[in-house]
């Protein structure tokens, strides 16, 4: 029978024709899937993260929509549907079988499901297991279960797969979104009611100002008012400060038309709220707020968006809520050495984030200042401002550099800050020939533990370990490293164990094992490799900056010399994909030769203006640039590469050696074999 053919599983791209009948599908299955605008399909179709079981005749019999996450490394079911007409047919064992092979290199897939949907049998057949159930966040409360399949990475990823649940990321909603969400037969509210499907759970907190009471008690009815209380109690309220909210309110006052009438005033105050609680994300449908969402981003940060908007680009918010250099332009943030005038300040600031008696901690950081030649005590701050994070580390005297003390406070750019901070001293730690950093501050914030994560350390015996391996190695060579590092003996055996997996894709695993031993580069690795031109004046901003020199803004060297960055190109370059390498070379007279090495994450297209969007929270390029980029055209067609780890060269590659070398360079990017490669980084490393 037709039915009974053998099913074709593809990947659903934007161009694809298959795209319009998975939404179709959805439709069908709106009441149980919920919401899900069309630009979020279009987007996951760039991505290529739908997956669609097809038969002979090309017609759409069920599919799968998943989410990758890059710093958790794992991937998120969010829909899995089939046709009526394909019951019985096996069409979603097939879909979570051929995901299951996708993301062989992960640590696992998760998903949330209702509970009364019954299809717990299913779940467990497909190897899947409920690590933890929640109350839903509908109307209706019904409980999700949290299911997880793993991918049994034991030796090397065990860690990060206990933790199954993404960090949640804080979005503010106003009143309008409030009322959508709580009211029935509300205009538009199905706009609004995304927020509540199921998949977003681990996601997204959903949280109010107390600005909100002040808009219910506007309300003449009150029987409203008292249901409305009692629905904003169910919602997270951030806390700030009065007269901190008061300074930004009189700064909002002229954007919110001089804040004359009670609804401006209580927009104006819950813009405010919310840049004082240092949120990333506030959540509206009313088009005069909108409309101020550059300005507000470009000063305070906050980013205004319509509730599709946020469900269209999550995965990009929340790298963005993660990882925000962009506000760190113009500012004063410097690294210190700790003084004993600041004591007081450091306890005050810090004592909070100890389970000790502020006595004690302050006995602990008494301890580490008037111990110099074995601690190193240091703070960033902005400005004049109180310190933001606090550091205590061993000199660089003992085999590895132990960190004793890794503390922040609830500022916004904490996990930005820390994760600069911790890249800056691996870095260091390399370039002095220590290899490996360790953390033993039992007390460490989740954020901080995320931020180690991201930087490639792992968890073992009561430490968070970071093995930094410098040059080109073997895989015999890198195992022989790791089996001579100080590191305990436990972690050298799930280290070494990395080598001996099966990989579905082993350009990911050689690009997943440079990272956690960066700066290696693993010999005859499958990744491409790319050199791409960068124009001086940009290659000044990224990397080419003398030790302890300044650039475009008044930032300390690390600060650009950074953990990610963003590259803009003409849309013409299709030919790149990654993961890869970059080789950058400086163009232009008296530079012409390469620098730097990158690790190219992922490379996106679209127009000038989407890119801008989805790279801006980075801080390299101002929109004036992009658009030069793109001949002035918003909507022009552009390519951007997402970078990762770049090392500056000890001494530059010439033109003159790469034309020894047989490697033309009109071409950008030009594409290079993996031995021209090893032979540039080991000319640039002064390896050779």
């Amino acid at each position: 029978m037709q039915n009974e053919r053998p099913f074709e599983i593809v990947e659903v791209g934007l161009d694809s024709p298959l795209l319009e009948e998975v939404i179709k599908l959805h439709n069908a299955s709106k009441a149980r899937l919920g919401p899900f605008p069309r630009g979020a399909f279009e987007d996951h179709a760039r991505q290529k993260v739908i997956l669609a079981a097809v038969t002979s005749e090309n017609y759409v019999a069920g599919y799968l929509l998943y989410r990758k996450s890059i710093t958790k490394n794992r991937a998120t079911i969010v829909h899995l549907t089939r046709s009526d007409r394909f019951k019985s047919k096996g069409i979603a064992r097939l879909l979570v079988d051929a995901l299951k092979e996708k993301t062989r290199h992960l640590f696992g897939i998760n998903l949330s499901c209702r509970r009364d949907y019954d299809i717990a049998g299913m779940w467990q057949n497909f190897g899947f297991t409920v690590r933890h159930t929640k109350r839903g966040r509908g109307r209706n409360g019904a409980s999700l279960d949290c299911w997880w399949f793993d991918h049994k990475h034991e030796d090397l990823f065990s860690q990060a797969a206990q933790d199954i649940s993404p960090d949640q990321i804080q979005v503010v909603i106003d009143a309008n979104v409030f009322y959508d969400l709580i009211c029935d037969d509300r205009p538009h509210a199905d706009d609004t009611r995304v927020l509540e499907a199921d998949w977003l759970q681990d996601s997204i907190i959903l949280c109010v100002t107390r600005e909100i009471y002040n808009e219910i008690h506007r309300s003449p009815n009150e029987a409203d008012k008292t249901r409305c209380r009692a629905a904003a109690q169910q919602f997270c309220e951030l806390k700030t400060n009065d007269a901190e909210v008061h300074i930004l309110e009189l700064e909002l006052k002229p954007h919110f038309n001089a804040a004359i009438i009670e609804r401006d005033i209580s927009d104006m105050r819950q813009v405010a709220h919310a840049i004082n609680a240092g949120v990333a994300f506030f959540v509206t449908r009313d088009g005069p707020v909108l409309k101020h969402s550059d300005m507000i981003f470009e000063k305070y940060g906050l980013r205004i968006l319509h509730p599709t908007d946020l469900i269209n680009r999550l995965d990009v918010l929340r790298r963005e809520a993660e990882y925000r250099p962009a506000r760190l332009v113009g500012s004063d943030w410097r690294e210190r050495l700790v003084v004993s005038e600041d004591i007081g300040v450091i306890v005050e600031a810090f004592k909070h984030k100890s389970n000790e008696r502020a006595g004690n901690f302050e006995k602990q950081v008494r301890h580490h200042l008037a111990n110099p030649a074995e601690w190193v005590s240091k703070v960033v701050a902005n400005g004049g401002k109180l310190p933001t994070v606090y550091i205590v580390y061993s000199p660089k005297k003992q085999p590895h550099l132990d960190v004793a003390i890794f503390s922040h406070t609830d500022h916004p750019l904490a996990g930005t800050l820390l994760r600069h901070l911790m890249h800056e001293m691996s870095r260091e730690a390399t370039d002095n020939n220590h290899k490996v950093i360790s953390v033993a501050d039992s007390e460490i914030s989740d954020e901080t533990i995320a931020a180690l994560t991201e930087l490639g350390f792992v968890y073992d015996s009561n430490k968070w370990w970071k093995m930094s391996v410098p040059g080109i190695c073997t895989r015999e060579g890198l195992i022989s490293e790791i089996r001579n590092a100080a590191i305990p003996l436990s972690l050298k055996e799930r280290f070494v164990g990395a080598y001996f997996m099966d990989d579905a894709d082993a350009n990911s695993t050689a690009a997943r094992l440079e990272h956690l031993f960066s700066p290696v580069k693993l010999v005859s690795s499958s990744m491409p490799c790319y050199i791409v031109s960068i124009r001086p004046s940009w290659a000044a901003h990224f990397f080419d900056i003398s030790k302890g020199g300044q650039a475009r803004f008044d930032l300390n060297e690390k600060l650009h010399l950074g953990i990610e960055g963003a590259y803009y190109c003409s849309a013409h370059n299709k030919h790149v994909s990654g993961p890869a390498r970059i080789l950058w070379y400086v163009s232009g007279k008296g530079s012409m030769s390469i620098r730097a090495c990158s690790h190219l994450e992922e490379v996106h297209s679209g127009s000038a203006k989407v890119l801008f969007a989805r790279f801006q929270h980075l801080g390299i390029y101002t929109w004036r640039d992009v658009l030069k980029n793109a001949g002035g055209i918003a909507s022009h067609p552009l390519i951007a590469f997402r970078f990762l780890r770049t090392e500056r060269f000890d001494r530059p590659v010439t033109l003159a050696e790469l034309q020894k070398m047989k490697v033309p360079l009109p071409q950008n990017p030009r594409l290079i074999t993996s031995e021209q490669f090893e032979t540039i980084y080991k000319l640039g490393m002064n390896l050779v």
